[in-house]
């Protein structure tokens, strides 16, 4: 505990110059403020981060993205096959290096989470393909990684190795992992251990229990990637400001792959359009649909039309058979 706190310190305290304005000294990474306005972060809380950051640079390498390694020393983290798992999650480019970007991804993504939702974090790291299940080879893959070379000599570990060869089927979804792990309540202590060094090393506890809260209410306590996160908040900062701004182009996303600017057809217009309307009413059904409701566009195929139906009655042969309900 003690080799980590100089890390903290060096976080928290004496943060002012070039840091304190981040955004107006490193446009490379002012250009992303928008994913840290999606994680909660200000701009002083992506200072803390890029001075962590920059302080894990060695003599030789003062730019550019960090080997995962060397970030892991600075950290005073064990090189453990379940850490650099959790680091290189998230490294895209798949050459053992972690951007600034990706770098923050990591700690958000890992640090705000307890129980169960830390559970499924790790189980959807290890599905790479996101299929919602995997074999039971690889959950067996993922305690040996958490405790390394000697998880035989351990008896929580063994005793949940030897539960899972007892399963009769091959495939395990996130739900099953999460029993699991209830049922071997210590199961998930070396994860737990991680997140707190990391917790300590890097902002402080309070710190990401703030955020823990954040997360929770973003999700209405639902467990969610970074990046599905972040997707979903791009959205809902997209439509607050065509409520505010009603002359914004009305797709205003951007992950979108198509630029708002490019000439569309009818038929692709209409389908963005629709689009928009669904996700407006997903964000808020209760809110769009008495607006919906409300406005002359919208009625209900069941409501009652006195105008049409003296036209069906003018069509009938046998319109003096027909009771007169006007």
């Amino acid at each position: 505990m003690n080799s980590v706190l100089p890390h903290l310190a060096n976080v928290v305290g004496g943060l002012g110059g070039k840091y304190s304005t981040v955004y107006s000294h490193f446009p490379d990474i002012a250009q992303h403020n928008t994913e840290f306005e999606c994680m909660e972060l200000a701009e002083k809380d992506v200072g803390q981060f890029l001075q962590f950051y920059h302080s894990a640079y060695d003599k030789k390498n003062k730019s550019g993205p960090i080997k995962i390694s060397r970030l892991m020393s600075h950290l005073k983290i064990e090189k453990s096959k379940f850490a650099l798992h959790v680091f290189s999650s998230y490294d895209k480019s798949r050459q053992g290096r972690i951007s600034f970007l990706e770098f923050v991804y990591v700690m958000w993504n890992y640090c705000t989470l307890e129980g169960e939702h830390l559970e499924r974090c790790i189980f959807d790291s290890y599905d790479i393909e996101r299929k919602g299940h995997m074999e039971v080879s690889d959950v067996k893959m993922i305690i040996r990684d958490m405790y390394g070379a000697n998880y035989s000599r351990n008896q929580v570990a063994l005793r949940a190795y030897f539960n899972l060869e007892e399963i009769e089927y091959e495939l395990m979804a996130a739900d099953h992992f999460c029993i699991l792990c209830e049922v071997h309540d210590q199961l998930m202590f070396p994860a737990i251990f991680l997140q707190k060094k990391l917790q300590d090393a890097v902002m402080g506890t309070s710190f990401w229990h703030r955020h823990r809260d954040k997360r929770l209410e973003i999700c209405r306590h639902q467990f969610l990637p970074v990046d599905e996160i972040i997707r979903k908040q791009k959205r809902k900062f997209a439509l607050e400001r065509r409520s505010v701004n009603p002359s914004l182009p009305a797709v205003n996303n951007p992950t979108s792959v198509k630029s708002s600017k490019t000439k569309m057809s009818a038929k692709e217009r209409k389908l963005e359009q629709r689009a928009n309307a669904l996700l407006a009413i997903e964000e808020s059904p209760h809110i769009h649909l008495n607006k919906m409701i409300g406005t002359k566009k919208y009625r209900s195929p069941y409501a009652y039309n006195p105008t049409q139906h003296r036209r069906n009655r003018r069509k009938r042969s046998d319109d003096h058979y027909l009771p007169d309900i006007m």
